[in-house]
C-alpha cells in the first residue's frame, strides 16, 4: 500500500511543473519565511511619498501665484488702456484745449482737499470745462504713498455717456500712476499728447502713450 502510494506521489510530481515543485519541497526542520517589508523600508517609503507630495503642492502654488500675478498685470494695463483712451475721446469731442493759464484758472470744487495737485489738462466742452489733474490717493484702496491718482473733474456722465452739464464732479480715472504726462497743444493744431505710466506690481511699470485731436468743425 505504502509502495503504491508512494508510485502515485511520484507521479503527481512529475505532473507538477519544476518551480511549483521547488515550492512544495520544504526540508524537515526549516521554517516558512514570509515576504513583506521591513520596518525601515517602510519609512523611507513614507518619507519618499511626503518629499513628492511636497514638491507637487509648493509646484503648484508657484503655478496659481504666477497665474494671478499675470490677471493683475494684465487688468493693470487694461485700466491704463481704457483711461488714456477716455482721455483721448473728450479731446476729440472738445471745442478746444485750453491754454495753461486758463487751464490753472478753472474753478475746481474741493480741490483743496487734495494733495500734490498737478493739472495736466483742461478741455472747453462748451457751458463747462473738463480738468484731468493728478494728485496723492485719497483713499487706501486708490493705491500706495509712492503712486499717483489721476482725477478728472467736469460734468458727470449720464447712463448714455452724454454729459450732463448741471452736475459737476470729481472722478477717480485710473490709480497706481508712477508718472503723468499729458501735453497740450492748443495753438496750432488743437492735440494732445498723453503718456501715462502705471505701476505693475514692485518691479514692472507699463508705459501707454496716445495722441488726439480736437475734431475741426467743434
Amino acid at each position: 500500500m505504502r509502495v503504491e502510494q508512494q508510485l502515485r506521489g511520484n507521479e503527481f510530481m512529475r505532473l507538477v511543473p519544476l518551480r511549483v515543485r521547488r515550492g512544495l519541497r520544504v526540508r524537515h526542520g526549516q521554517h516558512h519565511q514570509t515576504v513583506g517589508f521591513t520596518l525601515t523600508e517602510l519609512v523611507i517609503s513614507a518619507a519618499l511619498i511626503l518629499t513628492v507630495v511636497t514638491m507637487g503642492g509648493y509646484g503648484m502654488s508657484m503655478m496659481l501665484r504666477a497665474n494671478r500675478d499675470q490677471g493683475v498685470q494684465s487688468d493693470r494695463r487694461a485700466e491704463l488702456n481704457r483711461a488714456a483712451e477716455l482721455i483721448a475721446s473728450e479731446v476729440k469731442q472738445a471745442n478746444g484745449l485750453l491754454s495753461d493759464s486758463e487751464r490753472d484758472d478753472v474753478s475746481i470744487d474741493n480741490i483743496k482737499t487734495f494733495q500734490n495737485v498737478e493739472r495736466h489738462l483742461a478741455l472747453d466742452m462748451g457751458s463747462q470745462s473738463v480738468v484731468y489733474f493728478s494728485a496723492d490717493p485719497n483713499q487706501s484702496w486708490l493705491g500706495g504713498s509712492d503712486t499717483q491718482v489721476l482725477y478728472r473733474y467736469g460734468p458727470a456722465f449720464n447712463p448714455d455717456g452724454s454729459l450732463d452739464f448741471d452736475s459737476m464732479a470729481i472722478s477717480p480715472i485710473v490709480d497706481f500712476l508712477k508718472d503723468v504726462d499729458v501735453s497740450p497743444n492748443p495753438d496750432p493744431g488743437q492735440i494732445a499728447k498723453i503718456s501715462l505710466t502705471g505701476k505693475l506690481n514692485q518691479r514692472s511699470t507699463y508705459v501707454k502713450d496716445i495722441q488726439a485731436y480736437v475734431r475741426s468743425g467743434n
